[in-house]
C-alpha cells in the first residue's frame, strides 16, 4: 500500500528549497510525523532476521518542476511536490496519513509546507510479472574485505549477475522478517528494460550508488507485492528503491 502526499509552501509564491542531497530530511520528517512508539520501534529495532533489521517502508524522490542551483548546491521546486511513501504496515500508513492531514505546518529542512492532498492506494496486478518504474534509485551492494582486512562496499549495476541475485535474497529475507515464515516460493527475478541511469547520492556523509529506470519483475506474487510495498534492494527507509507499476 502507498500514500501519495502533495505538498506546497505555506507562503504564496515561495519556492521549496532543499539541499541537493535531501533524503535524510525527508526520512526525518517521516519519523517526526509518526507516533512516538511507532517511530521508536522502526528507528531502533525494526523487523529482525538474525543480525539484519528491516524498517519495512520506502519513499520516493520528490516529484515536481525544479531547477538546480549549482553554486549553492540546492534543488528549488517551483510550486508543489508529490511524495510517495509505501509500506506493508497499514498502521504505519494510517498514522502518517493522519499526521499529514492534521498538521497545519509541515517542516521539511528550512521549509514550512502545507498538505494539499493525501491519497492512498494499492498497486494491483495480475499474474506473476509486472513492469515497474523507479521513483528513487535502486541500490544493491555487498560489504567485502580487502587483503589487509579492512572493509569496503561494492555496488552492483543492473547488468551484474549479483544485482538480481542479491535483490532476490533481500526480498526473501524481508518476507521472513515481516511474516515470520518462509515464502511459499523463492522465485523472484528482476531485469532492466532499456537503459538505466547511475546516481551517486550522499546520505549523511556516505556516498551511495543507485540506478533508476524501468525493470521487469517476475516470480512469486507475494514477493512482488512485498517488493512494491517495502521498496526493492537496500536502504529503502533512506529513500532508495521505490518502485511503481507501469504495466504487466
Amino acid at each position: 500500500m502507498y500514500l501519495k502526499i502533495t505538498l506546497s509552501s505555506s507562503f504564496e509564491d515561495k519556492k521549496i528549497k532543499l539541499p541537493l542531497q535531501y533524503n535524510y530530511y525527508i526520512q526525518s520528517m517521516i519519523y517526526r510525523l509518526l507516533e512516538k512508539e511507532m517511530a521508536y520501534f522502526l528507528h531502533e529495532k525494526g523487523f529482525e532476521l538474525g543480525k539484519r533489521r528491516f524498517k519495512m517502508f520506502c519513499f520516493s524522490q520528490l516529484i515536481g518542476n525544479y531547477k538546480i542551483d549549482k553554486e549553492d548546491k540546492e534543488i528549488i521546486f517551483d510550486d508543489q511536490v508529490d511524495l510517495y511513501v509505501s509500506s506493508p504496515m497499514d498502521e504505519f500508513l494510517i498514522q502518517l496519513s493522519n499526521s499529514f492531514l492534521l498538521n497545519d505546518d509541515i517542516k521539511l529542512y528550512n521549509n514550512s509546507l502545507v498538505v494539499r492532498n493525501v491519497k492512498s492506494g494499492r498497486d494491483a496486478f495480475e499474474g506473476n510479472k509486472v513492469i515497474v518504474q523507479t521513483l528513487s534509485p535502486i541500490t544493491v551492494y555487498s560489504t567485502l574485505y580487502k587483503a589487509e582486512g579492512s572493509k569496503y562496499t561494492c555496488y552492483y549495476s543492473p547488468i551484474d549477475k549479483e544485482f538480481s541475485n542479491l535483490i532476490k535474497e533481500n526480498v526473501c529475507k524481508k518476507y521472513k522478517a515481516y511474516f515470520k515464515k518462509e515464502p511459499c516460493s523463492s522465485q523472484f527475478f528482476i531485469l532492466p528494460i532499456g537503459k538505466t541511469k547511475l546516481h551517486v547520492l550522499n546520505y549523511k556523509g556516505v556516498l551511495i550508488k543507485g540506478y533508476s529506470g524501468r525493470f521487469a519483475l517476475e516470480g512469486d506474487r507475494e514477493l512482488i507485492e512485498l517488493a512494491l510495498n517495502t521498496g526493492i534492494g537496500g536502504k529503502n527507509s533512506q529513500g532508495f528503491g521505490y518502485i511503481k507499476i507501469l504495466g504487466t
